[in-house]
């Protein structure tokens, strides 16, 4: 019988940018993991494969294949408005999870939107791209080539970059605050 703490779904933070996907989580022994994917995906064309004739960095979403490489010859441009909710995004948190080993697993994953996504002009949540970028990721559409194992997004929420950057700074890899964060609470008030 598995253990609570094993089939307890697994915290994954995926800052999910144009340049890099940069995923945050711990691991058995409590300690801070962390993985840098680059954000390169091409739509069709020829993958990398193992020196085992295994598919690397391949993707399937309905009929249409992605690859995943620093080495594809045709990207897409995916600095686009849209991006929080496209499939190439979705692609490439798997990919990223793939990366991780994280396949076959439930997560709980965190993703973020820029600061002037996440809010509108007056201040508010733009609640409409909150939704619909949290959504984007727990369709667990996206099949992985030549691997047994599959993602597994069972929950998604979104936050804004920011407050990623003050966690990165605050807290450190060992989970103790980071020095200088007790004056700067101190000055808030």
């Amino acid at each position: 019988m598995a253990s609570k703490k094993q089939s307890l779904p697994l915290m994954v933070a995926d800052d999910n940018g144009y340049a890099d996907h940069k995923l945050a989580w711990f691991d058995e022994n409590g300690d801070i993991m962390t993985l840098k994917v680059p954000a390169i995906i091409q739509l069709g064309g020829q993958g990398l494969s193992s020196g085992t004739g295994k598919q690397v960095g391949a993707y399937k979403y309905k009929e249409y294949d992605y690859h995943c490489s620093v080495g594809v010859t045709d990207p897409l441009k995916i600095r686009t408005p849209d991006y929080p909710t496209t499939i190439a995004n979705r692609v490439l948190m798997v990919h990223s999870l793939t990366k991780a080993g994280k396949l076959g697993l439930p997560v709980e994953l965190a993703v973020t939107l820029p600061f002037r996504e996440m809010f509108n002009q007056d201040g508010t949540i733009n609640t409409k791209l909150r939704e619909a970028t949290a959504s984007n990721f727990v369709q667990n559409d996206v099949l992985v080539l030549g691997s047994e194992a599959q993602p597994n997004v069972v929950k998604s929420v979104v936050y804004a970059e920011a407050l990623s950057a003050w966690f990165d700074w605050a807290i450190k890899a060992d989970g103790s605050m980071a020095d200088g964060y007790t004056d700067m609470v101190d000055m808030q008030g």
